[in-house]
């Protein structure tokens, strides 16, 4: 009987206090989640970036396309020669970085467009 706890006069009983306590507790808990709750219910959307990207994304493929066609050598130009072979490597370059662009961003190019730059990818890299 060392063990029991008596009752001090204006103290709480031991069983009351842990009453009170696990009330406090789990209506704390209640106030936090609903306040996570409601948060999460009056947030602003996030901003749709997806356009802003897709612009970047067909610009980065156009500009690559427009430098990778002025470095393609002309009919006119001799055959074998190492300023050709230079343009023809720079060409493929170029191209390499629009097709790159293109499947990393699927939402922004159609499927013709993938398979082309992913055709393109797989030849080259034979």
């Amino acid at each position: 009987m060392d063990n029991v706890e008596v009752p001090v006069e204006g103290q709480p009983r031991p069983r009351r206090r842990a009453l009170v306590w696990g009330i406090a507790v789990a209506a704390a808990g209640a106030i936090a989640a609903g306040s996570f709750a409601l948060g999460r219910a009056t947030a602003p959307e996030p901003p749709d970036d997806t356009a802003a990207a897709c612009e970047d994304a067909r610009q980065v493929v156009a500009d690559n396309m427009e430098d990778a066609s002025e470095s393609i050598p002309g009919e006119d130009d001799i055959r074998g020669t190492r300023e050709q072979d230079e343009d023809r490597a720079e060409a493929l370059s170029y191209a390499s970085v629009a097709f790159n662009t293109i499947l990393p961003n699927p939402d922004c190019f159609d499927v013709s467009e993938r398979a082309h730059a992913q055709t393109f990818l797989d030849t080259i890299s034979r």
